[in-house]
């Protein structure tokens, strides 16, 4: 017996569907990928490659510390007034 009009439909759908998860899978970044997909000739260079990830991510974390805030130029009030009006505008 055939099957019916929606459950032919269903099924182009699903095989349909199945092409189009098989290749989002490719590009995704929570399943580990073998060398040779990320472009890498065996294991020894994706050990070397991560390592390399790792040292370039070292300071991406930390540097919030007292020396490193940044201060905006402090200008004092009683060197600056009344300069720009003279033709000077910072503390000529």
């Amino acid at each position: 017996r055939g099957k019916s009009k929606g459950a032919i439909k269903r099924a182009r759908k699903e095989r349909e569907q199945s092409v189009k998860r098989a290749s989002s899978q490719a590009r995704s970044h929570s399943r580990p990928r073998e060398p040779s997909q990320m472009g890498l000739k065996d294991d020894d260079m994706a050990k070397v490659a991560k390592k390399v990830e790792k040292q370039g991510q070292f300071r991406w974390h930390g540097g919030a510390g007292e020396g490193d805030h940044t201060k905006a130029v402090h200008l004092v009030k009683w060197m600056n007034t009344g300069k720009k009006r003279n033709g000077t505008h910072y503390c000529r």
